[in-house]
């Protein structure tokens, strides 16, 4: 019997071996007696019919007022976050935090915030930075400006600070403290900051220092008491520049004799308070005063029934320059300039007599103290004993005379050269002159803005002759 091999890997086949006993190979002959399964018929499967839907049993009424109920809070929601973000939005916030600051009649202690733990935040420290911009609106704008861009103004930024309603964020303001040194010169003196005690100040020698602070910055009030000589004296000063960490505010508490004339009867106010009246004369005197840097002289009266209030006047520069009578000026009133320039040519020779003089009056040559003059100076071209004559024309005091109208004390001085050879001095001085704005001026025109109502009375303050022999 011949030998078989696997066809693939050669190995003998052992009798009627199906598979070779090394790689598994199938034989032939094998192969063919293998029985092939039997293909069956498909068979189709048999669908199941579904039972009839049952009829759905109509919704409660409690069924329908519970979905009702959850689609309205679903709209209220969405209406309330469209609502919140308008609403909490970073620049409509600013925008409210920008009212609060401007009025001192609100509450602010809620839109600020600051890093010093010792300053407390309440509805009544607040209130310097509120008066600060309530009287400062453009800083306030820029204020605004600045926080919406990123950027500060004075130290002072934009902050969150929680949330409204868990979901809306919250933005205060952050405000650096401020803090100040109130410096003066006497010892055993007592500092207040708002009308509020802080303690005495320390030093020596004409030198003593409070350091005050923290508060918040803006406008704060200052006062220094102390009893110098026996005398109860105190200053007080506004500072509405109050920022940071070093203020120095100057404190000195100076005495100094002066005389304040103005309007007769008028009232004295310094720093805003009635401190006496003028007498008959218009005058007022202040003996060993004190006075601080930042003193302020006003004087307020009735003119024709209207209260008219004087400019401010800084009685410290005043007195430091040695002057000793201070007289305020009144808002509308005529220049002490324009009025020495009015007055010097209505008496000039040259111009007394012609039609340029009579230019410088109301009602031009029908004006009665035009004619006066004119008559005057007339009189004094005619006097054989005068060989030449000059004036100069000293303004002493403008008050308001109202409705444009200024009322001027002023001296004419006469000096009269004779043919004698001597020489004759006369001083009148004029009161009741009247001033009143020129209706026709334009201000680019070189028209004069003021004219003379009325030149005044004058008196004879001044009367000298000096011989001949005396003048050589």
């Amino acid at each position: 019997m011949a030998k078989k091999f696997c066809p693939k890997c050669g190995t003998e086949r052992q009798g009627n071996e199906k598979f070779c006993r090394k790689c598994g190979y199938q034989f032939a002959e094998a192969a063919s007696t293998v029985k092939q399964p039997v293909a069956q018929p498909k068979v189709q499967p048999q669908r199941r019919s579904r039972p009839a839907p049952k009829p759905r049993k109509p919704m409660s009424k409690k069924q329908k007022a519970g979905l009702i109920g959850i689609g309205v809070v679903i709209v209220a929601l969405i209406a309330f976050f469209v609502w919140g973000n308008n609403y909490y939005s970073e620049t409509n916030q600013i925008d409210r935090i920008a009212q609060d600051l401007s009025s001192t009649k609100k509450d602010a202690s809620g839109i600020v915030t600051t890093s010093d733990p010792n300053l407390k935040i309440t509805s009544s420290t607040v209130k310097p930075l509120q008066e600060y911009f309530e009287n400062n609106k453009d800083d306030l704008n820029s204020l605004v400006s600045n926080v919406e861009s990123g950027a500060s103004l004075h130290g002072i930024t934009l902050v969150q600070d929680g949330h409204y309603w868990l979901f809306f964020p919250k933005y205060k303001l952050n405000v650096p403290a401020a803090y100040a040194k109130v410096e003066t010169n006497h010892a055993g003196s007592t500092v207040y900051v708002d009308g509020k005690n802080v303690g005495k100040a320390t030093g020596s020698d004409g030198e003593y220092t409070k350091n005050v602070g923290p508060y918040f910055p803006g406008t704060h009030t200052f006062q220094v008491k102390a009893n110098v000589n026996g005398r109860n004296l105190q200053t007080n000063q506004d500072a509405d520049d109050i920022w940071g960490q070093s203020n120095d505010e100057q404190m000195t508490i100076t005495t100094a004799t002066f005389k304040v004339k103005s309007i007769a009867g008028a009232t004295v106010l310094l720093d805003g308070k009635s401190v006496g009246k003028l007498d008959g004369n218009g005058e007022l005197e202040f003996k060993d005063y004190p006075i601080t840097k930042g003193l302020e002289l006003q004087v307020q009266a009735n003119v024709n029934g209207k209260t008219v209030t004087s400019k401010k006047m800084n009685v410290y520069d005043q007195v430091e320059d040695d002057t000793k009578t201070l007289s305020p000026k009144f808002a509308g009133v005529i220049s002490e300039s324009d009025a020495q320039s009015l007055l010097s040519a209505a008496f000039d020779q040259s111009t007394a007599t012609s039609d340029q003089g009579a230019d410088l009056y109301q009602n031009q040559e029908g004006n009665s103290d035009f004619k006066q003059v004119k008559q005057m100076f007339d009189g004094f071209n005619k006097n054989d004993n005068n060989d030449s004559y000059t004036t100069d024309v000293t303004v002493k005091s403008i008050m308001p005379g109202g409705d444009g109208k200024s009322d001027v004390v002023y001296d004419v001085k006469y000096v009269f050269d004779r043919s004698d050879g001597s020489q004759l001095a006369q001083v009148m001085e004029y009161s009741g002159c009247v001033l009143e704005k020129n209706p026709n001026y334009d201000k680019n025109d070189e028209g004069q803005p003021y004219m003379i109502d009325t030149i005044g009375k004058g008196k004879m303050i001044q009367n000298n002759t000096v011989s001949g022999d005396d003048n050589n």
